[in-house]
């Protein structure tokens, strides 16, 4: 697998580009914005563009997601139900970057956790994770894991939102701690760690 990582906005997301070498099928995760580079890459090396995944509905991980599924029209865009029954019941973090959000809303294809979607050759895993958002997700695949804004490096997502929930993220911490020490993530904002090194010394959950 080939990861490909595209720090974008204000914010400075992280936004990620998943290949499976072999079939040359993709997956964005997390596009916050338009990125000219992501897009001349999967262009430059026609790649087939088969996912578009979110991590959780905060606009910064969403804000390009309305030109991309216009762009790349066949592949199906992922988010958890939780986070787009928030959006459309509590908050309105749509509006911020979208036009016509009732109509992105009817394409999304609703994760639950446990869902595994085939990429090549590759299982996606859906490893729900509230805390920062009552639909935050975690996408693990092989020895690699998209964190969204649960884990990052040496720290926690924030649970001062609407939705957000200290226990909730320390359980869903937890859970991402049973994974191999050796798992590579790849998180929200910031620099990759690892699950080894989380469980050892992040200063807001241990084991």
């Amino acid at each position: 697998m080939i990861v490909k990582r595209y720090t974008l906005g204000m914010y400075q997301t992280n936004c990620y580009l998943l290949v499976d070498e072999t079939s040359g099928e993709c997956a964005v995760i997390d596009p916050g914005c338009v990125c000219d580079d992501l897009e001349n890459e999967i262009e430059f090396k026609n790649y087939d563009v088969k996912y578009i995944i979110l991590t959780h509905g905060h606009f910064d991980h969403i804000g390009g997601l309305e030109h991309y599924m216009s762009k790349y029209d066949k592949a199906t865009v992922l988010m958890h139900k939780y986070d787009v029954d928030s959006v459309l019941a509590e908050y309105d973090v749509f509006n911020v970057a979208m036009k016509n959000k009732e109509n992105v809303v009817k394409k999304i294809t609703l994760q639950i956790d446990g869902d595994v979607f085939l990429l090549g050759s590759c299982d996606l895993e859906i490893i729900h994770t509230p805390g920062h958002s009552s639909g935050s997700v975690c996408i693990f695949a092989d020895s690699i894991l998209f964190s969204g804004d649960t884990l990052f490096e040496l720290s926690i997502g924030r649970t001062d939102f609407v939705d957000g929930n200290f226990s909730e993220i320390e359980q869903s911490i937890r859970k991402l701690y049973k994974l191999p020490d050796a798992t590579i993530v790849y998180p929200g904002h910031g620099e990759t760690t690892t699950i080894g090194k989380e469980k050892i010394s992040n200063p807001f959950v241990r084991l």
